[in-house]
């Protein structure tokens, strides 16, 4: 499958280097793929009880020998649940993440409703709390959809492994598209068009904070930009946010994933590192959901970013004017 992007609207041909692999994308779907006697736990999956099976390289999930220390831990704790139905799995050793199980987990749990199997999804039970729950109540999902375990094991006897889109960050625009629809059904309750400008602030995280927000709020405040703190509100809270956003800006981080709620034709301005040519995972978003992407480059200081307050001034006029 190819996908052809559009490029930043406020594009630099210097900066080609940061986006020119993601312009045009083939994107290899894999095909599903059914196992017998499969042992998981939360993060990963393993082939069987045998620790020196060996995978076959057709295989599309990426199966872990088990140790002989946890084949131990099995058998002396017997911390381990058996399921003998075929269940189908969504989730990996990244789906704990919020941009992960959007973007990740919760399409493939669209791609089996197509296929019209009934089979239940096997999650672990902390996959029934938080976000993650509500995500999948919005999506008109309920507790009897699933089978939970919170053993540190659980044998399948016949699991169907789901489909990989390779790397991570690209999208099957259909599947997004819909995912985005569901959540707009679920909560829009009007048809008025999106008014707030919102900063996500990332002050209170460990890592990629704005360096000088400080000197940079009084230039959002001249725009009418309001700061958020995503991790503040609960999921619905943050759909309902961004179902009403305009104009988000935002550093690279979980935050933008809230583009998945906002209508087409408005705007996001990724705030992001010079010279990073990986981080293209919301450029790609962007770009499925018909959003106008932005972007303001700034120097990297440890693990946070400054930005100049004139690059800053000057891109932020930019965005307003588009």
């Amino acid at each position: 499958m190819q996908i052809t992007r559009k490029k930043p609207v406020n594009y630099n041909s210097n900066d080609v280097e940061l986006f020119q692999n993601e312009f045009c994308r083939t994107i290899i779907r894999q095909n599903k793929t059914s196992h017998k006697s499969v042992l998981l736990n939360k993060k990963s999956v393993f082939h069987s009880l045998n620790p020196f099976h060996k995978n076959n390289s057709n295989e599309t999930y990426k199966l872990k020998k088990i140790s002989l220390s946890n084949l131990y831990h099995i058998i002396v704790k017997r911390d381990i649940k058996t399921i003998s139905k075929e269940v189908s799995l969504i989730t990996d050793g990244w789906s704990q993440g919020f941009f992960h199980w959007l973007f990740d987990a919760l399409p493939k749990l669209i791609e089996l409703e197509k296929e019209g199997k009934k089979n239940k999804i096997i999650l672990h039970s902390s996959f029934w709390t938080s976000f993650y729950k509500e995500s999948l109540l919005l999506l008109g999902y309920n507790e009897s959809d699933f089978i939970f375990f919170s053993t540190q094991f659980v044998f399948c006897k016949k699991i169907k492994l789901p489909t990989y889109i390779e790397p991570t960050g690209n999208y099957d625009e259909k599947i997004i598209v819909e995912l985005h629809d569901r959540f707009y059904k679920a909560l829009n309750k009007s048809s008025s068009k999106p008014f707030r400008k919102i900063y996500i602030s990332r002050n209170k995280s460990k890592r990629r904070r704005l360096y000088n927000e400080a000197e940079l709020l009084p230039i959002l405040n001249k725009y009418g930009f309001e700061t958020v703190y995503t991790e503040n509100l609960n999921f619905t809270e943050q759909v309902q946010l961004f179902l009403e956003t305009e104009i988000v800006i935002g550093v690279h981080g979980a935050g933008l994933s809230n583009m998945l709620f906002m209508k087409p034709e408005t705007k996001v301005m990724e705030l992001r590192f010079e010279n990073e040519t990986n981080d293209n995972c919301y450029f790609s978003l962007a770009s499925a959901l018909k959003i106008n992407y932005f972007y303001c480059l700034g120097k990297k200081i440890d693990t946070d970013i400054k930005i100049e307050n004139k690059v800053f001034s000057q891109e932020i006029e930019k965005l307003i004017k588009h």
